[in-house]
């Protein structure tokens, strides 16, 4: 059959019979739906308002019953759900899905050196934010100078850095040394030469009988090994640095801390546990001064009562004869 009304189909499929007639009727009957149409509705997590216009319209097989968070193409710019997963629209057509502001990382390295050009230190900062505005590394609050180095009104330089919100940005902040104190630059080496570990210590320096600057830094005291890590065997190293003048550094060798062992359980002790258990178990109580009168006394009944019962057989017997 080539004309059959659109959106129909017969509802008996086969032969249809002209015998004796050339006029036949067929019943048709809707066509049953291929996809239905379900409704995502976006709800602040927050205020628990729905967004403005936020209602998301999905055509899905008509026997699905799921539709994956990560398939959602209208979700407001900004946002993302709380609850991730398979939405259920079984005997419904509309969902409603909680929204939270998405959160974003902005990342600022900064690059510290002299005046000069020399790196003293090289630091990376992060915030995080949930809208669009621009984010403010502020320095004293979010950027922190390397110790022993204060801020220094150079070239212009700002001391506040502006990103986009999510953005990763880099900069050159020019500082200069305290006057009053020594920096000494520490490296955590291993026996093969790999780094581990930096650190930068700041201290007041003396002044000798020469007029020379010097500074002692302790180990322990002004500064301390990474962690997880101590000095390493068998190499012959100081733990107090005398550094001359204000700018210096050190290498210190370490080793990683052995792993403990877990410890474990001796199944011998647990026998042994066990047989001494069985053992007292199995043990007959002592004779105490108690359980010593209880079987005297039984020891005496025991005759007491045969005397008694054969004294009353004699009565018996003369109450018969009399």
């Amino acid at each position: 059959l080539k004309k059959i009304p659109a959106g129909y189909e017969v509802c008996e499929k086969g032969d249809i019979n002209f015998c004796g007639v050339e006029d036949v009727n067929v019943k048709v009957r809707k066509v049953a739906a291929q996809t239905r149409t379900v409704y995502v509705h976006y709800i602040d997590a927050e205020t628990k308002i729905p967004f403005e216009n936020a209602i998301e319209k999905i055509e899905i097989p008509a026997d699905e019953i799921h539709v994956n968070t990560k398939d959602l193409k209208e979700i407001p710019a900004g946002y993302e759900p709380v609850v991730t997963g398979d939405l259920d629209f079984y005997n419904t057509d509309d969902v409603n899905v909680e929204l939270r502001k998405i959160e974003k990382v902005t990342t600022l390295h900064v690059n510290f050196e002299t005046v000069d050009g020399t790196v003293v230190g090289e630091k990376t900062f992060e915030k995080t934010s949930t809208d669009e505005e621009d984010v403010v590394f502020a320095l004293g609050d979010d950027i922190v100078l390397p110790e022993g180095y204060h801020w220094v009104d150079y070239n212009d330089q700002i001391k506040n850095v502006t990103l986009p919100a999510g953005a990763t940005g880099g900069t050159v902040m020019f500082v200069e040394q305290d006057e009053t104190k020594a920096v000494l630059t520490v490296t955590f080496e291993t026996k093969d030469g790999e780094t581990v570990g930096t650190t930068s210590v700041a201290k007041e320096f003396t002044v000798d009988e020469n007029g020379d600057k010097v500074t002692t830094f302790v180990l322990g005291k002004d500064f301390t090994l990474p962690e997880g890590y101590h000095l390493a065997d068998g190499v012959d190293q100081v733990t107090e640095i005398t550094m001359p003048g204000t700018v210096g550094g050190h290498t210190v060798i370490v080793e990683k801390d052995a792993v403990a062992p877990t410890p474990t359980e001796d199944p011998k002790k647990d026998d042994t546990k066990k047989d001494d258990t069985k053992k007292e178990e199995t043990k007959k109580p002592s004779k105490t001064a108690d359980t010593a009168d209880t079987s005297d006394v039984a020891a005496y009944a025991i005759p007491l009562v045969m005397s008694m019962v054969a004294i009353s057989a004699i009565v018996v017997g003369r109450k018969k004869l009399s």
